[in-house]
């Protein structure tokens, strides 16, 4: 029987702090930022469209300029942009202008209150749930699990909250049935008193 042991929640670690985002693996396509207490992870494509953003702001572009100092691909999109008034759904345009993909964008909410960031995203490659997922591995709200399966012992991370999709996922990723597991949910510490002889 394999056994599943969940990390005690301060301990546990999402996967995200693993991912190398200094060397450009970072989620690939999206961006994270808009919070400015936390560090903000910025593609080069979200870069260009608010540099973008901000020549027409400053200096009056028009879609004719935009369109002969960029490489535009979807003009439809660059027309769009100047017709709306939501930051946001300008860049996600000015985004998909360059890139020919559809982007959106959505606030990630952590549990401590302060908590957020804006995610940028295309929407072809990161559905609801995929960037649900992202949320709560983003602010380590889901659970760590240790497996120990003979001599392996590997960490598994589950974004699930009901325990029987938890388990599910968990036996998923493993590779394996829910009933070729046991799940032990951590519980508390228990304190004993010690004594030594004097």
């Amino acid at each position: 029987m394999i056994k599943m042991y969940e990390v005690a929640p301060e301990y546990r670690e999402s996967p995200i702090d693993y991912w190398d985002y200094e060397e450009g693996n970072w989620f690939g396509e999206i961006t994270v930022t808009g919070n400015r207490e936390y560090d903000k992870h910025e593609t080069e494509l979200y870069k260009l469209a608010c540099s973008i953003h901000d020549d027409i702001m400053n200096y009056d572009y028009t879609v004719d300029e935009v369109k002969t100092s960029f490489d535009i691909v979807d003009e439809a999109a660059l027309k769009a942009a100047y017709d709306s008034t939501d930051i946001r759904k300008i860049i996600c345009l000015l985004m998909e202008a360059l890139s020919g993909r559809k982007w959106e964008n959505r606030e990630i909410y952590g549990s401590a209150q302060g908590e957020w960031q804006v995610v940028y995203y295309p929407s072809d490659s990161w559905s609801k749930v995929s960037i649900d997922w992202f949320e709560t591995a983003y602010w380590n709200m889901g659970s760590e699990w240790i497996v120990e399966d003979n001599d392996d012992r590997i960490s598994l991370y589950s974004c699930e909250w009901n325990e029987e999709k938890m388990k599910r996922d968990l036996a998923d990723q493993y590779g394996v049935s829910v009933e070729e597991c046991e799940f032990y949910k951590f519980d508390g510490y228990k304190m004993e008193p010690k004594y030594k002889r004097i």
